[in-house]
């Protein structure tokens, strides 16, 4: 087991003497297996641990568990006590969406305050099979087939093709204890069924069906890369972008309408997610409006106008030494790392000396008393100042961000580069980030 976590880590390309890692650790098998691998190979992590209050005392011992482990072997921990049930009241949520919403938000807290490379998790094959039943029964569409990445931004899944009689083999033979969830034998909840009950019985039809799903996820999510390059190559064509808003024209866009994967694909990142909706407004009348909570879509005459609802809406947004691109109002930004070394002019693409750099980076709306050193100057100079010399409209200020390193801002999104962190002749490597 230990080579299979180094070997995922090298095809990853991540260097796992240098990385910090966090570890998500419930102390059941999955987790514990994590934890004592990694310990075994005297990686840099630490231990977080949730509490969702959910199985009283059970729920305590578990949290009791995974503390002695880490004070046993000198092991940084967090832990997190949630009130799951109130959580679910208030946002009309089932008890495990409710407990996965809190528990990610809280581990990327806690990555991004204290500076982790990477959060680990402990889920195994199988999980990713419930997954896979439980998105194709649900009826996600493709997106929803390729069941859970091994390596989403900073999240790495080591284990994803491993099954789990295989993590139970290596306990076993090592003799390391971990704690039983109860709740895993229990109906009440939809993942539950699908192990307890609908995969048992696939598994009578066709004994291999772990290794055909194994196969169908891979092949899904080669084919959801081809179908998504293709569609985001037909909305370059018809999608017209300017400071304020995009612009749609409707003779362009009804050679998709009979095409519900083009029209959800097309209008998902502002928020709309039924595709009868914007056929609806398409032939509706001039001065028609629909809204999703970030943004509105209205008719004017041949063209359907889509702008930002409220600004404000745009949380920060984390940059991992993973993440390859996030979406930003309308746009998108798309990162990469190049050892050719090479400075833009393009106000839209910022060339940046990557080892200046402090991951995690973020995203966020620039603020009055921010101040930058734009690319050849030598003095700091207030954001608003270069706004204002630069003529940007006060609607248009509404919607500039800036990218950040730690307290320093590195970018000025679509305008200037940061001096301090510019691309010079030692620079090594260099870290491209794109708006378009």
């Amino acid at each position: 087991m230990k080579n299979i976590v180094l070997d995922f880590l090298d095809n990853k390309k991540i260097n796992h003497k240098s990385s910090k890692f966090l570890l998500a650790v419930s102390g059941g098998a999955d987790s514990m297996c994590l934890a004592v691998i990694f310990n075994k190979l005297k990686l840099k992590f630490s231990i977080a641990h949730c509490n969702f209050n959910i199985r009283g005392d059970e729920s305590y011992q578990d949290n009791l568990f995974v503390l002695n482990f880490c004070k046993k072997n000198n092991v940084s921990f967090f832990q997190k006590n949630f009130n799951t049930k109130q959580y679910c009241k208030e946002h009309s949520l089932s008890t495990q969406m409710a407990a996965r919403e809190l528990r990610y938000n809280w581990l990327h807290d806690i990555s991004r305050r204290n500076k982790f490379d990477f959060i680990v998790l402990g889920h195994h094959l199988d999980d990713n099979i419930e997954t896979y039943l439980m998105n194709f029964i649900k009826g996600t569409g493709f997106r929803g087939l390729h069941g859970m990445s091994d390596n989403n931004n900073n999240l790495l899944r080591p284990f994803i093709s491993i099954p789990k009689t295989e993590i139970l083999k290596f306990l076993k033979a090592n003799k390391i204890k971990y704690r039983e969830d109860s709740s895993n034998k229990s109906d009440i909840y939809y993942r539950n069924k699908i192990r307890n009950k609908i995969l048992p019985l696939i598994l009578e039809l066709n004994p291999s069906f772990k290794k055909t799903i194994l196969s169908n996820i891979k092949w899904m999510s080669e084919h959801e890369e081809i179908v998504l390059d293709l569609i985001s190559k037909s909305k370059k064509k018809i999608f017209n972008k300017t400071n304020n808003s995009t612009k749609v024209a409707i003779k362009d866009l009804k050679k998709y309408l009979n095409k519900e994967t083009y029209v959800y694909e097309f209008f998902k990142i502002y928020g709309f997610n039924n595709s009868e909706e914007i056929i609806k407004i398409v032939n509706a009348q001039t001065g028609k409006k629909i809204f999703s909570k970030s943004h509105v879509i209205y008719k004017n005459r041949e063209h359907l106008i889509i702008s930002l609802k409220n600004v404000a809406a745009q949380k920060e947004i984390s940059i991992f030494k993973t993440t390859t691109k996030i979406s930003l109002l309308n746009d998108k930004l798309k990162f990469k790392i190049t050892k050719d070394v090479i400075v833009s002019k393009d106000s839209n693409i910022a060339t940046i000396d990557y080892n200046k750099l402090k991951f995690p980076l973020y995203v966020r709306k620039w603020k009055q008393g921010d101040y930058f050193y734009p690319f050849g100057m030598t003095k700091k100079k207030k954001i608003s100042d270069y706004l204002i010399d630069n003529k940007v409209s006060l609607l248009d200020k509404k919607k500039v961000f800036v990218l950040c390193s730690e307290k320093d801002i590195v970018w000025l999104i679509g305008h200037r580069v940061d001096n301090r962190y510019k691309v010079e002749q030692k620079t090594k490597k260099v870290y491209i980030v794109t708006l378009n």
